[in-house]
This record gives structure tokens, sequence and C-alpha cells, in this order.
């Protein structure tokens, strides 16, 4: 029986590809399909009508005198985003929402216009994930706050589907949101872009310079199920003025201790092993960490228990170059790719 390919094509902003080794049948791809929805109508900050968007709206906050209940779905997001806050010291922060709107990301990036005008003359005081109300799934806000759940929520989005999946007779299969990447246990070569070998397969990496090129090939193990992540600014990136009328290059993945674009990191990658819990939302969070954090810090918060074991590709620039040449390189002993970069 041949590949099975469903998709979700304005899921999350990116898409949704599963592919599978049996067909599933239209009620179980109605379902999921519902799910996406339903996770996007909690969670996404460019819905007008999801829960993230009336925790921002002064009057919403108001008239539910500040309560906001999400669904049980969503506790395991919400701790994973306590350990994420506290190992990397404040810098990965749902909070940050505020400084994406100040710096003009306040819609969906497909709709986004290239320049988005001038750059506010300060820094918005915005409150810390630390610092709000939470028992479990329901927040007690005090007055509005701009959430912004994007470093870990794509990931955590395929760990569910992947769970529900399980149930669904379907045989191995892959998740592809994107190009973050969830592969079930003992999977087929379903990744189009290579070829499998026994219980692995091959995935190539994007240059964050030219999405024409790969800088790589990573082997991954599908034996007991893989996650494969990886951040970088070069799909979601736009420009603006400041005060002096200077244009400055700005992105998304922002360092919330000061709540500007990271100019020092090109790409990073990370891969998670399929027998830890949610390994998709880790690989997508830890991705992101990869940023404003230095990788010995994220493993030593390992080693200690906080995070899981990972291991990584990552990419930094030296100087303001665009090119292979301006890359350097740090990736950790286990991290299955052979690089094309000298």
């Amino acid at each position: 029986m041949g590949r099975q390919v469903y998709s979700w094509s304005h899921a999350l902003g990116t898409g949704i590809i599963l592919t599978c080794r049996k067909p599933l049948n239209t009620a179980q791809v109605e379902s999921l399909g519902a799910f996406v929805e339903e996770f996007e109508q909690a969670l996404s900050r460019f819905r007008p009508d999801s829960l993230v968007s009336a925790m921002a709206d002064p009057q919403k906050v108001a008239s539910r005198a500040g309560v906001f209940d999400f669904p049980e779905y969503c506790r395991p997001l919400f701790d994973l985003y306590d350990r994420l806050f506290a190992a990397s010291w404040g810098r990965i922060d749902p909070c940050v929402g505020e400084n994406l709107v100040s710096l003009g990301y306040t819609v969906s990036f497909e709709s986004m216009d290239p320049l988005v005008g001038k750059l506010p003359a300060g820094r918005p005081r915005r409150t810390r994930w630390d610092r709000i109300r939470r028992e479990g799934t329901r927040f007690r806000l005090t007055g509005p706050v701009h959430l912004d759940f994007g470093a870990v929520g794509k990931g955590y989005l395929l760990d569910l589907l992947a769970r529900k999946l399980q149930g669904m007779c379907c045989g191995p299969f892959s998740l592809d949101a994107g190009g973050d990447l969830c592969f079930s246990p003992d999977s087929d070569p379903v990744w189009t872009a290579g070829e499998g070998k026994g219980s692995s397969v091959l995935v190539a990496l994007e240059d964050p310079d030219d999405a024409d090129r790969a800088i790589g090939l990573a082997r991954l193990d599908r034996e007991y199920g893989v996650s494969l992540c990886a951040s970088a600014p070069s799909r979601r990136h736009w420009q603006a003025r400041t005060a002096d009328g200077q244009l400055i290059r700005l992105h998304h993945i922002l360092d919330a201790m000061d709540g500007l674009p990271v100019s020092t990191v090109a790409a990073s990658w990370v891969l998670v092993d399929g027998r830890e819990p949610y390994p998709t939302a880790w690989a997508d969070g830890l991705a992101t960490a990869l940023f404003p954090c230095p990788p010995q810090d994220l493993l030593a918060s390992g080693d200690e228990g906080r995070l899981p074991p990972f291991d990584f590709l990552l990419l930094s620039r030296d100087g303001a170059g665009h090119d292979a040449e301006s890359l350097s390189i740090q990736m950790s002993p286990d991290f299955p790719a052979e690089l094309f970069l000298e």
C-alpha cells in the first residue's frame, strides 16, 4: 500500500502535512482538522476570536473579571513554558507578544507589509510569565496581556496530533509543519526530500540564506520515534525605520530580556528522542531558546533535569555578513548530520 498524504494548508500559518502508511477515514480526517481549528481558537494571537486575543483586549478582560479558562490539553504546554522560562532565565517568555506587537508583528506574517513604519521610541513595559497568576489552565489577569505561544505551540500541536493518530490505526506516520518534523516509531521513509534506510530517514537542512539550498543532511533514527525542529528568521522578517530614519531589518525571534530580535544567530536545529514526553514541543522550544541562550547553559539545565536531553546544530553570525563565510558552527557530538559547510 502506498503512502497516504493529508494536509491542513492554513494551519498555524505554515500548514501541516500528515504522511502515513494506511488511509484514514473521512471522520478521522475531519476530527483532526476540527482539533487544529480548536487549538488555534484557543492559542493563536492572530485570530480575533481566540482566547489569547481576548486576553489582550481591555474590555474583554474587564467583562470576564480577568478570568480565562483554557482547554485542559493546554496544561502541559503552560507547564513546559514554566520550565523553559526558568531554564532560559526569562529569555523565553510568552509575554514577548507585547514586544512583537510594538515591532509591527501584529498580524499573521503572510498578510504583513514588508515595511511596517517606524519603530516605537522605547520598549513597551510588559509583564513577565512568572508574574501572571495561573492555576492549571485558568489565568487570573489584572489587566490585558499580549501572549505569544509561537516558540513552542507548533511543536506542541504536532505532539497532540501524534497522540490522536496513535489510536487511528494509520500505521507509521510523519507530521510536517513548516519543516518542524515529528516521526512516529519505526515509520517508513516518508520524508519526500530524502530517502530512508532501515529505521532511519534523511532530512535536508535548509540554508538560512537560501531556501533553495541545503547546508547539510541529517540522518534520523526512527526506531523509537524522533522530532526535529528548526528556527531561523529567514522566512519571517520585515523592515522598519528608527526615529532617525535608518532602515533596519527585524525578525520574530526575540530575546525577552530586551524585547529585540537576536542578531547573532542564523539558524538552529534541535533533535529530541520520541520517548520523551512532548518531544516536538521541546524540540521547537529549544530551537528557539538557542537564539538568546548559550547552548552550554541549556545543556547544563538538561543535566540538572530541568530540560530533556537533546542534540543541536547552531549556526551563528560572524559580523554583519549574510553568506556561508560569515557563519560559525556549533554542533553537539551526537547530532547526526553531515554538513556541506567548510
